[in-house]
């Protein structure tokens, strides 16, 4: 049976699978309009919430962008440029500050949302549709999942759900137009994040699996397909274009394909699980009821029955395995990668919530039975906030950011670049050790070499001591005004197999030509910002801070 031939709202099946409960309908519209209203006022209240260093990189690079630099000329990375581009786009709108990155995801988070009202609303029902948009707006919102934080996955979920969406349109109308639009989708999705591509073959064999439905199915397959293919394939083709013209292709190449092979083969298999399981007994324990929703919802759709649960079998299943298996690259398992997962969990947990009562009484639910799911669903969210109330209500945005990256100095990162922003000029350079990218966005200033991450510098992996030797050379001939070394572990992720040669450099270098210029000692309670001629004689009390070196004369 071909997924999602459904039909129509005033058609008898549709009568028989949404019997019509219409205060339950209202009542779980109105739970909704709260969950959004929560979730904005979170967000409007943490828009402020200091930078970390992904955000930081995808803010300076969108700065570089919008100043005509192309993606790889000043910054190497081994992320495709999406989210940076997203950034630009919204920074050209509302500023170049972090409230304005924080204001796209509001929006970027409030827009997927709506597509996946729409799409759990063609799977299931409108009363689904609306508990899984209400649970998702919850969960991307979480402590567990860094929700309050810009990350390429939260832009992922957009592209991914409204690729999804589409592929359904293309199975009710069949133009080959829809598909490949969806397929555009998907090719965005994947330059947001690398990982997308899964869902994007996904997706493929969703619209190779409705084409072969049809009649004289093997050309329409065929060239559904490769429209399909196609507009996956333009955004990344357009990327390409563009680092060819600018010279910047095999920097490229190297670094989301050489490197990025590299850095995939990270972690050994029993360490990638250990880790995956204390990241997802963090990410869960935030949120339980929802999680225990959304695992009976795999067993609810899994049993057969009306149409609607093949559909959900089919999409919604598909969807949490090809998003999981899309955060397994690696084996790190960060929490926010389980953004990818939220959709399909959400949606999952919608559907054990309104079709769990059929499923245990055999009937549809309607009257006060309507209302259980209902209830159910009010209780599964104010467990939520309530778990997470500290997070979402009380503390500031620099608490916020304390709390969950102390001792990275990102809010430190703000005074830093302010204090180097008054004491040079639009053209100088500085260099930072460390991976704090953040510094380059807030202080307006380019940085002296390529790396802004010192992460694959201390990898156990082939480039590393030439990336090393590169850098050195790079920061040698740009001869930044500003040099910050950043002593806190989490900036550099040193380990025994770590190459030194970078710390004897700077040792010999910073000597030779730079003098101390500030000292941040960074504390659990407060931090204390030294500068000009008394950082010369201070002592840091704690094992993490900060150095700031002006070149002399």
């Amino acid at each position: 049976m071909p997924i999602g031939l459904h039909a129509s709202a005033a058609s008898p099946e549709r009568a028989t699978v949404e019997p019509g409960n219409r205060l339950a309908e209202i009542l779980n519209i109105a739970v909704l309009a709260g969950a959004a209203l929560v979730t904005l006022y979170v967000r409007v209240r943490l828009l402020s919430v200091p930078l970390e260093r992904d955000e930081g990189e995808y803010a300076y690079l969108a700065q570089l962008m919008l100043q005509g630099r192309p993606p790889f000329l000043d910054v190497y990375t081994l992320k495709l440029p999406g989210t940076p581009l997203a950034y630009a786009a919204f920074m050209s709108i509302f500023g170049q500050t972090k409230e304005a990155i924080h204001l796209a995801l509001l929006v970027v988070n409030a827009l997927t949302a709506c597509l996946l009202w729409l799409l759990a609303r063609r799977l299931f029902d409108s009363q689904a549709a609306s508990a899984s948009t209400a649970i998702f707006l919850l969960l991307t919102s979480s402590e567990g999942v860094l929700g309050v934080f810009a990350h390429a996955t939260q832009f992922v979920n957009l592209f991914a759900v409204a690729g999804f969406l589409l592929i359904l349109r293309y199975e009710e109308g069949g133009r080959k137009a829809i598909a490949f639009a969806a397929g555009i989708c998907f090719g965005a999705a994947i330059l947001m994040k690398q990982h997308a591509a899964v869902l994007a073959l996904f997706a493929f064999c969703l619209v190779a699996r409705i084409t072969r439905a049809r009649p004289n199915r093997c050309l329409p397959t065929i060239s559904t397909s490769a429209l399909f293919a196609t507009g996956v394939a333009i955004p990344l083709a357009s990327i390409s274009l563009w680092t060819i013209e600018a010279g910047t292709f095999g920097k490229l190449w190297f670094w989301t394909f050489d490197y990025a092979l590299e850095y995939v083969r990270g972690l050994p298999l029993p360490v990638g699980l250990s880790q995956l399981d204390w990241q997802f007994t963090r990410v869960a324990s935030h949120e339980l009821p929802v999680w225990i929703l959304a695992a009976l919802g795999v067993a609810v759709s899994l049993i057969g029955g009306h149409r609607e649960r093949t559909t959900s079998r089919v999409l919604v299943i598909g969807f949490l395995l090809s998003s999981f298996i899309a955060m397994c690259p690696g084996l790190y398992f960060r929490e926010h990668y389980f953004v990818l997962i939220l959709p399909s969990v959400a949606m999952l947990s919608g559907l054990a919530m309104t079709k769990g009562v059929a499923l245990a009484t055999g009937k549809w639910p309607i009257g006060w039975v309507g209302l259980i799911p209902v209830a159910v669903l009010v209780g599964v969210l104010c467990a939520g906030y309530w778990s997470e109330r500290a997070y979402l209500f009380r503390r500031t945005p620099t608490e916020v950011s304390r709390d969950l990256y102390l001792p990275s100095p990102f809010a430190e990162s703000q005074e830093i670049a302010r204090y180097i922003n008054a004491n040079s000029s639009a053209d100088d350079r500085i260099a930072v050790l460390g991976s704090e990218p953040q510094l380059f966005f807030y202080a307006n200033r380019r940085s002296a070499t390529g790396y802004i991450y010192m992460y694959g510098l201390m990898e156990d992996q082939p480039y590393a001591a030439s990336m090393q030797r590169e850098m050195i050379a790079e920061i040698e001939t740009a001869r930044p005004l500003y040099l910050v070394f950043v002593n806190v572990q989490f900036s550099w992720m040193f380990n025994d197999k770590s190459l030194t040669r970078i710390f004897h450099w700077v040792d010999d270098y910073v000597a030779a030509s730079y003098r101390l210029s500030g000292v941040v000692d960074i504390g659990w309670d407060h931090s204390r910002y030294v500068w000009g001629e008394s950082a010369e004689s201070y002592t840091p009390l704690s094992k993490n801070f900060v150095t700031v070196w002006r070149r002399v004369p």
